[in-house]
């Protein structure tokens, strides 16, 4: 829906400071503190293929198995991109089901 923002507190070079760092080590030194804010647009804007990617391991086990969507009773949901409420309806649409089990902490799963 694009209307919601995610704030992260991130390591990133600031656009004031002009120097080029020209080793790893200057570079890690002129890493500082930043808090990004991308909106849910601009973050679904620049992770398409991170999007696209996961719904490869899908496409991949049905094709394995043989399995028709209709054949799944359950898909229980785990892993970093669980959070991701944009890869949960896509999850729903590629397997044409209503509800996601999300209910096990996926840092305890995975």
């Amino acid at each position: 829906d694009g209307g919601g923002v995610v704030e992260e507190n991130c390591l990133g070079l600031l656009a004031k400071d002009k120097s080029k760092p020209e080793t790893i080590r200057e570079f890690c030194s002129a890493l500082k503190p930043i808090k990004l804010s991308p909106s849910s647009k601009e973050y679904d804007a620049a992770v398409p293929d991170l999007y696209r990617r996961s719904m490869l391991p899908i496409q991949r086990l049905l094709e394995d198995l043989n399995l028709k969507t209709d054949e799944i009773d359950e898909v229980v949901m785990v892993g970093g991109t669980t959070r991701m409420p944009k890869i949960r309806d896509m999850v729903q649409k590629e397997l044409g089901i209503e509800n996601l089990n999300t209910h096990i902490d996926p840092d305890l799963t995975v």
